[in-house]
């Protein structure tokens, strides 16, 4: 069976504020937004049950009112095929708009509309979504790249940046399943890791509780 990794690098998810300091419309606009991400969610509320994801996909998004921004959250620093098949992440990444990854990932992405709506929920006054994605891509297949993604209005666009080579030092993280409170990945590397040494199943900042 094929198998690919996704090792995220930078991980930062599309976000979205108003500009605060300038636009004097800035809290209509932000509570504009943040109708849109709830009706969002509202419409798709019932795809963790049909995709039998591990959680609802209300859980990847943040709302901050008090810092007035909002933002879809990768929470994970890797992602297994075809382990993590039940993972949002797994299915939402599967999006290669031109086929560019050079990697499958085992299942279709979600359909044009759902892109379109988040999109539409995330863009600026540039008609552009700010991401920073860098993925290392990797699996029982020739060759392994650090790629770029960007998210625009038809899914996620991918580009190869570099070759990577992971006997030269970078790190490699395996996963261990999620914490048993708080449902954090758990995962380790050659140098580090976040699974408590003293209760089995937990992360470290859970093994008191």
């Amino acid at each position: 069976m094929a198998k690919t990794i996704l090792q995220f690098i930078d991980s930062n998810g599309p976000n979205w504020s108003p500009d605060w300091g300038k636009n004097e419309n800035a809290q209509q606009e932000f509570d504009k937004r943040v109708k849109s991400l709830k009706d969002f969610l509202e419409k798709y509320k019932k795809i963790h049950e049909e995709f039998r994801f591990s959680k609802d996909i209300s859980n990847y998004f943040k709302i901050d009112s008090e810092e007035g921004y909002i933002e879809m959250l990768i929470d994970t620093k890797e992602i297994l095929i075809p382990e993590n098949y039940d993972n949002f992440l797994s299915k939402f990444f599967a999006s290669d708009v031109g086929n560019n990854r050079g990697a499958g990932m085992g299942h279709s992405p979600f359909d044009d509309e759902f892109y379109k709506d988040l999109f539409n929920i995330f863009k600026d006054e540039n008609n552009e979504v700010y991401t920073e994605i860098y993925v290392g891509v990797s699996g029982n297949f020739d060759g392994a790249y650090e790629e770029s993604v960007s998210f625009k209005e038809d899914g996620l666009h991918w580009e190869k940046e570099e070759e990577l080579d992971f006997d030269d030092g970078e790190d490699v993280f395996e996963s261990h399943g999620y914490c048993q409170d708080c449902g954090e990945e758990l995962w380790s590397s050659e140098d580090d890791t976040n699974i408590s040494k003293t209760r089995e199943g937990y992360c470290f900042l859970c093994e008191s509780k």
